[in-house]
């Protein structure tokens, strides 16, 4: 996958008004505090490792997901983890597919750089949501494969029981270690709606 396709975007300031920086790529003294704000936005959004790590958590919990479904196929023969692993090449397939195209689009983006801050938000929000997707879906899955490898769950009911409590824990896990990341984007988001008032 070429630079320009990775599904998430590396700011070089070509979006960013040039009167509003020096030649050296600093902020402009006599700048108005709309467009202090801006700028400290468009620092924030695009200066720290959201956009790798999603990806590359995203990735991990992909192969993760298809290891074990292929190893419950491999024992057990059960056509529902068959399914989880066309589900979830499906749904790496098409997210990535998705934030390539949407960082195309976003890189192309001229002379508007509130929408340019507001589509660059998208993606992060589109990146936290497909892991997201993973934490609370495919990985409680993956525990009941696990489980029944182990132990094997007679019957539907302590199978559902167990997926139950699966997610519970990764609403646990989420919460440990996604949480600051929840929040952060909400703020940002509060930071971007709050533009239009200044």
């Amino acid at each position: 996958m070429s630079e320009q396709e990775k599904p998430y975007m590396k700011e070089t300031h070509s979006h960013i008004p040039s009167e509003w920086l020096t030649s050296d790529g600093q902020p402009v003294s006599g700048l108005s505090v709309a467009q202090q704000k801006r700028l400290e936005l468009i620092t924030k959004m695009t200066q720290d490792k959201d956009p790798v790590e999603y990806m590359r958590i995203f990735s991990a919990f992909t192969l993760y997901v298809l290891v074990m479904s292929t190893v419950h196929v491999a024992v057990r023969f059960s056509i529902v983890s068959l399914l989880a692993i066309v589900l979830t090449i499906f749904y790496f397939l098409f997210v990535r597919k998705r934030l390539a195209t949407d960082t195309v689009r976003l890189m192309q983006i001229a002379n508007d750089f509130d929408k340019y801050l507001w589509d660059g938000f998208h993606l992060k929000e589109m990146r936290q949501s497909a892991v997201k997707l993973s934490v609370f879906v495919f990985f409680p899955l993956t525990m009941v494969f696990l489980a029944d490898l182990v132990v094997p769950i007679p019957g539907h009911a302590p199978s559902w029981l167990f997926y139950v409590v699966s997610i519970i824990i990764s609403t646990i896990v989420w919460w440990i270690f996604f949480n600051e990341d929840t929040e952060n984007l909400e703020r940002l988001e509060s930071d971007l709606n709050a533009l239009q008032y200044l």
